[in-house]
């Protein structure tokens, strides 16, 4: 079935586009909505940290630092999303293996202890938020891509004439500047990534491929920001059994990468999927225990475009053809809403635009 189903696909998927923004978790995003039933989010499931400071706390009892929507938009400060902070926003603890039993319970404690921010500053910008743990590999992308790829490389000022002249590449990938305005990545507001995300559909709405494109959109990482579910364990180790053993936060670490990491959303926009449509636990498994991860990605297109397997983690990975229906939509929206600044005088101001076309040492230290 999956692969009559990826046959089909060839014939009506010719491009694909995939847009990845910065820094958000499943809940900070999807935490309230109710367009179906089946979300895995926080509406009617409460979801508390509990929270000890000797500043904010009396004997040593904690308070209860809770979900709710609609906090501020602007996070004053980038959350820890470090080898050591995920690990403690995880179990609550520094040190931990996959026979502890996460909790989820130390986002709370892990924003204050290191921004010296009140239980109401942690919680507002933190607790309303899958993470790979591979923040150092974006910056090692950053010097290779200067080395062997910059004449892949072009502004999207080119990739929106390419839609305009009928001159899109089969595999477009966007990767706006972090930590600009238009990245979503702290201290930015929401609304003006949304405001690119708009502009990007609307271009490719009303152009000559939409009939046969898909756009992928995605996060880098989870970036710090709350989740209520916890992370699988005891997944396949790497072939090349990379391991992870130094010093984050001031604390050791050891890392095998046979866990995975905080919940991202991700979205397919295609007239080939019907609208509401809800991908949970159902896809294409290669393993008993197969589950979605960023490699999911790269596991669909190299399916789509009969490519040589990469390795063992993308081999395991899930995934999601069969959201595709067989019949293309009609009532597609043709823009879509402008988005809405919900903010207050005290937000930090964001990064301005990066300059083109500078050394990798420039790059680096826009890094969040």
């Amino acid at each position: 079935m999956a692969l009559e189903c990826m046959n089909r696909l060839r014939r009506e998927i010719k491009h694909v586009i995939c847009l990845t923004m910065e820094n958000h978790s499943f809940d900070n995003i999807a935490g309230y909505w109710d367009y179906h039933p089946d979300i895995d989010n926080l509406r009617n499931r409460p979801f508390c940290n509990e929270y000890t400071n000797p500043n904010w706390t009396v004997w040593g009892e904690p308070l209860n630092i809770c979900a709710a929507p609609f906090e501020t938009e602007v996070p004053l400060v980038d959350p820890d999303h470090n080898f050591a902070g995920v690990t403690y926003q995880i179990y609550r603890k520094w040190n931990a293996t996959n026979a502890d039993v996460p909790n989820m319970g130390g986002f709370i404690e892990r924003q204050s202890e290191k921004y010296q921010a009140t239980p109401g500053e942690a919680g507002s910008r933190n607790i309303l938020a899958r993470q790979t743990l591979t923040v150092s590999l974006r910056r090692r992308v950053h010097h290779w891509v200067q080395d062997n790829a910059m004449d892949h490389l072009v502004h999207a000022n080119d990739f929106y004439r390419d839609l305009e002249e009928g001159t899109l590449p089969t595999f477009s990938y966007i990767n706006p500047e972090c930590c600009s305005v238009d990245s979503m990545h702290p201290s930015s507001n929401m609304a003006a990534g949304e405001q690119m995300i708009k502009h990007l559909y609307d271009a490719v709405r009303r152009s000559k491929y939409w009939d046969n494109v898909l756009i992928i959109l995605n996060f880098d990482e989870h970036g710090g920001f709350a989740d209520h579910v916890p992370p699988p364990v005891n997944v396949p180790a790497p072939d090349d059994r990379i391991t992870f053993d130094g010093e984050s936060e001031g604390h050791p670490v050891k890392y095998d990468f046979t866990r995975l990491g905080v919940r991202v959303p991700a979205f397919l926009i295609s007239p080939w999927i019907q609208p509401n449509t809800l991908i949970h636990d159902d896809g294409t498994m290669y393993a008993p225990d197969s589950a979605y991860t960023h490699s999911s990605i790269l596991h669909f297109l190299q399916e789509l475009w009969g490519l040589e397997g990469l390795n063992n983690r993308v081999q395991w990975a899930k995934t999601f053809e069969h959201v595709f229906g067989d019949l293309r939509r009609v009532d597609t929206p043709v823009t879509l809403e402008t988005p809405t600044w919900y903010g207050s005088s005290w937000e930090p101001k964001p990064v301005a635009y990066a300059l083109l076309n500078q050394d990798e040492s420039y790059y680096k230290s826009r890094q969040g």
